[in-house]
């Protein structure tokens, strides 16, 4: 494998550009935003604010209170999407007993990382007040999986699935990804879970798409490494005739790998079919 550092500056884009690779990514984005707007009508829900704007989340409470509770977090290199395109796996969670909830967030250039870090541990606190079910495992997709592999790294989390992440962010600098971002070298790398120990007691899933550049592969692969070295179990699924944007929709597939990992770490997994 090549490292990163070897790549031009045309290369190292287009490796760091997801989209590259999936001629298809709108069709997938655009399916996001409608299951999502077809559980909001399907289920109770409500969104409670945790901030101004963008910060807030979502909930879908379970039928019963101390029904566990899955957090999605969304993509969009920090700086795209929202709450609103990050429901379309409620109904497979709640089907299984679990509650749902997804995490907005403000988005970049208005805010930098470490302050999305911080709203996204003022969402879960805000949770956990509300709905104290004693285990919430957390999930996230492309940025929003590097968002949950950080959290796991700050608080204690009950498992956390990882779809299509980016978990080393030294590449970013030099790319016009961090034109919003303005992240240094420095801060780069004190942002990356993949510099930092592994969490104590959170088992993880980390899928990746066979679809995904080879730089989104590499950075799995390598973070799988990387957390197979600390005390957790941790289960890799690399996702054949998918790419980096319709992964994400197998965690509302509980017949799916992704899917039916993303719910037995939530603790209510269905039966194999």
């Amino acid at each position: 494998m090549v490292a990163w550092q070897t790549l031009s500056p045309e290369a190292r884009e287009r490796a760091y550009s997801p989209s590259s690779a999936a001629p298809g990514f709108m069709a997938s984005i655009a399916r996001y935003r409608q299951a999502s707007d077809a559980a909001r009508a399907a289920y109770r829900h409500e969104i409670l604010t945790t901030g101004g704007g963008q910060d807030c989340v979502a909930l879908f409470p379970g039928e019963r209170p101390d029904a566990p509770l899955h957090v999605f977090i969304h993509g969009g290199y920090w700086q795209e999407l929202g709450w609103e395109d990050s429901l379309f796996a409620a109904p497979a969670f709640l089907a299984a007993g679990i509650a749902f909830a997804a995490i907005g967030y403000t988005l970049a250039p208005a805010a930098g990382i470490d302050q999305i870090m911080r709203q996204c541990h003022r969402a879960l606190d805000r949770l956990a007040a509300i709905a104290p079910t004693g285990r919430t495992t957390l999930s996230g997709h492309s940025a929003g999986a590097h968002l949950a592999a950080m959290l796991a790294t700050e608080r204690p989390v009950a498992g956390v699935a990882l779809v299509s992440g980016i978990y080393d962010l030294a590449p970013l600098p030099g790319t016009s990804i961090n034109t919003a971002l303005g992240l240094t070298a420095v801060a780069a790398q004190r942002l990356s879970p993949a510099h930092r120990p592994p969490p104590r007691a959170c088992p993880a899933v980390i899928a990746w798409a066979a679809g995904d550049t080879a730089e989104f592969r590499r950075q799995s692969r390598d973070f799988v490494a990387h957390w197979r070295g600390g005390p957790n179990p941790v289960q890799a699924i690399e996702v054949q005739g998918r790419d980096h944007f319709d992964l994400v929709l197998d965690l509302a597939a509980p017949s799916a790998a992704l899917g039916r990992a993303a719910l037995g770490l939530a603790g209510r997994a269905p039966p194999p079919r």
